[in-house]
């Protein structure tokens, strides 16, 4: 019995012991003597934000909202001592009272930057901080022979990134009185092609920038007018067939057009994509070729009908590679029923993501979109319609009665289709009696072309310096 007892005193004091040790180890990892004195990383807490809104009657309306400031990455700068965002914040935030996050090696205070009056304040990651100023942060070590200071600086967009905003152009003279109008980006100019009541065609081109002229461009080595609807850009080549001779013609300046061949009876230029031209023909094909002389057939999804749906009039179409390193191209126009249908077809870089599974990108198949439910938010049914891509999403454009239509915009690729609550046509196009066509340019810029009215716009957001 005494043996027992002795035992378990003996495990007890060993516990005790073992126990006092950990507490020990555990206090000498926790304060560590330093003449270290840095913050290694900084985030910014919950910040308050003023937007404005506007309702459906146009009234406009503000709401305060809430957002995290730590999805704003931070640069420290360990030579000079200054922190600051990689971006500015949204225009409307409130930095009167923001709390911080501080990672540091060695104790921090706070006081506004360039006050030597004013107190040093203990930082505490609950306390809110008005950062609507300079601050300094005072960075002491933990042995007290070492100290730096750092100055961090926020700030806020002064204008709505989110807002679209149009500049009006020089107007394109030469476009005056066209029923029709393409506009292409090629290499750094746009240009435009307009076609008249009696089919002749008219063309110009301009610098694609803010600063520039239209200039009229003959058009060279013809056999009569170009077809407006089958015009379409590969790389630095386009390609057009001629009115009633279904004739292919290339060139490479815009100017001078060299026949490549006649296509075959039926088939119809209808858009291009990365590396070819594609046409479609009334019976349901789509053929695809890399110079205009050697045609291909295309895979089409068998249950979709192309002999009723495929595209073969009134053709457009956008071509580009998403986030997510997916190609899309998405042709619209008049099926040989008259509707306006959309097909599409999306490839990936990695031949093992496209579909069939595992083929490379020559054996992915075209798809047709179907038509949503009871017709809502279908594309709508205009003439002369006009297909973009811009910031993510479709754009589409036309002739609605005779004037120009309303802009509508998709989301999901070309499925649904709605007007949008930030991106409208300029005034002097929208509704007005004329066609319209649109163009994505260079530095984020959306170009519209209205009778001889140029636009073009951006998001405020992509003017921001950073």
């Amino acid at each position: 019995m005494r043996k027992t007892t002795a035992f378990f005193v003996f495990v007890a004091l060993l516990c005790a012991f073992s126990s006092c040790k950990k507490d020990e180890e555990e206090e000498e990892e926790e304060v560590v003597i330093s003449a270290d004195c840095n913050i290694t990383a900084l985030s910014l807490g919950y910040i308050s934000r003023t937007a404005t809104t506007t309702s459906s009657t146009g009234a406009d309306s503000t709401f305060t909202v809430s957002y995290s400031g730590a999805y704003f990455p931070v640069e420290i700068d360990q030579i000079n001592g200054t922190i600051q965002l990689t971006d500015s914040l949204p225009m409307g935030s409130d930095l009167s009272a923001v709390t911080l996050s501080i990672r540091s090696e060695g104790t921090v205070r706070h006081r506004p930057a360039g006050n030597a009056a004013a107190e040093w304040v203990d930082y505490s990651s609950s306390a809110a901080i008005d950062l609507r100023w300079p601050l300094a942060l005072g960075v002491t070590s933990t042995d007290g022979t070492a100290y730096r200071e750092y100055v961090l600086r926020v700030f806020v967009h002064q204008q709505n990134g989110g807002e679209f905003v149009w500049h009006g152009l020089e107007e394109a003279t030469a476009m005056a009185g066209t029923d029709d109008v393409r506009l292409v980006r090629f290499g750094s100019a746009m240009a435009a092609f307009g076609q008249m009541a009696d089919g002749t065609i008219v063309a110009a081109t301009r610098p694609d920038a803010a600063v520039g002229q239209w200039s009229a461009l003959a058009l060279e080595g013809l056999d009569a007018p170009l077809d407006l609807r089958s015009l379409c850009v590969v790389g630095q080549t386009a390609y057009a067939t001629t009115q009633g001779t279904n004739n292919l013609f290339a060139t490479t300046d815009l100017a001078a057009w060299t026949l490549v061949g006649p296509l075959e009876s039926g088939l119809r230029l209808a858009c291009a994509g990365e590396s070819y031209i594609y046409a479609t023909t009334a019976d349901g094909r789509l053929l695809r070729s890399a110079d205009g002389r050697a045609w291909e057939a295309e895979s089409l999804d068998p249950l979709d009908q192309a002999a009723e749906t495929l595209p073969i009039t009134d053709c457009t179409a956008a071509c580009y590679t998403q986030d997510d390193g997916w190609t899309r191209l998405v042709l619209a126009g008049r099926a040989a029923n008259g509707t306006l249908r959309l097909w599409t077809k999306a490839w990936h870089a990695n031949p093992t993501m496209n579909h069939p599974e595992g083929n490379a990108l020559d054996d992915v198949r075209w798809s047709r979109y179907e038509l949503p439910a009871n017709g809502s938010f279908a594309a709508p049914a205009l003439d002369c319609p006009t297909l973009a891509h811009y910031d993510g999403m479709l754009l589409l454009a036309g002739q609605a009665n005779g004037t120009a239509s309303t802009l509508y915009v998709s989301n999901d690729n070309g499925l649904t289709w709605r007007t949008h609550y930030a991106l409208w046509l300029p005034t002097g196009v929208a509704g007005n009696a004329h066609a319209v066509a649109l163009c994505e340019g260079a530095d984020h810029y959306l170009w519209t072309l209205g009778g001889t009215a140029t636009w073009r716009g951006r998001y405020r957001r992509y003017g921001f310096a950073r």
